[in-house]
């Protein structure tokens, strides 16, 4: 039964096998009881298709509603963990294993009767040829839930407080009361000083003057 199918112009073989019959025995060789969560691989006219050996519900990752996607995604990162463990020494054969085209639409799933859910992984070795890659790229990825821890409240801030007024100083230089007094005496010394000059002058003067006016 295929259960996906894609275009040769789509996806590109990355592992150095034939992308035929051979590939899939060399993938039992290598991996044994894990191959059974890898689809064969069967090489069609100008496809390459995956089929399974017996029908049942498989859905892609796509389809599947959040509860479920955590529990795909959290099987298929423990399948990839057990191909690298079983590949210890071939970690770049273990990596073009694990990669495929699109996480979306190429890894499966179905529910058992026991509400497991069983994987099953299409297009491993090939990668998009849009998106070429290693699989740390785009493997899907568990989301961590995160717990937001409660923020403290901000302490209250003390009311800015009225700067006090601010008081001028009285001045240090009183009026200069000695400085206006010496003034004064010098200005009488040089009015003294000029009547003592002038006096002849004004002696000589003052008769020429007082018979002038008569």
């Amino acid at each position: 039964m295929e259960i996906k199918r894609a275009s040769i112009n789509e996806v590109h073989w990355s592992i150095n096998w034939n992308a035929s019959q051979q590939a899939n025995l060399r993938l039992k060789e290598k991996l044994g009881d894990l191959s059974r969560h890898f689809a064969p691989l069967k090489v069609g006219h100008a496809t390459y298709n995956w089929i399974v050996d017996t029908p049942g519900h498989w859905q892609p990752l796509a389809a599947a509603n959040p509860a479920d996607r955590e529990r795909i995604i959290e099987k298929t990162e423990q399948i990839r963990q057990d191909v690298f463990q079983r590949l210890e020494s071939e970690d770049m054969l273990a990596s073009k294993i694990c990669q495929v085209p699109n996480y979306e639409e190429y890894i499966f799933w179905q529910r058992q009767d026991d509400d497991d859910i069983d994987i099953l992984i299409t297009g491993w070795g090939f990668h998009n040829f849009r998106k070429a890659g290693p699989y740390t790229e785009t493997w899907p990825q568990k989301k961590e839930k995160t717990i937001e821890k409660p923020q403290p409240e901000p302490e209250p801030q003390p009311e800015p407080q009225p700067e006090p007024p601010v008081i001028q100083p009285k001045s240090k230089h009183p009026f200069p009361w000695l400085e206006l007094l010496m003034a004064l005496l010098l200005l009488a010394a040089m009015a003294l000083l000029l009547v003592y000059v002038y006096r002849p002058a004004i002696d000589y003067l003052t008769p020429i003057i007082q018979k002038a006016l008569l």
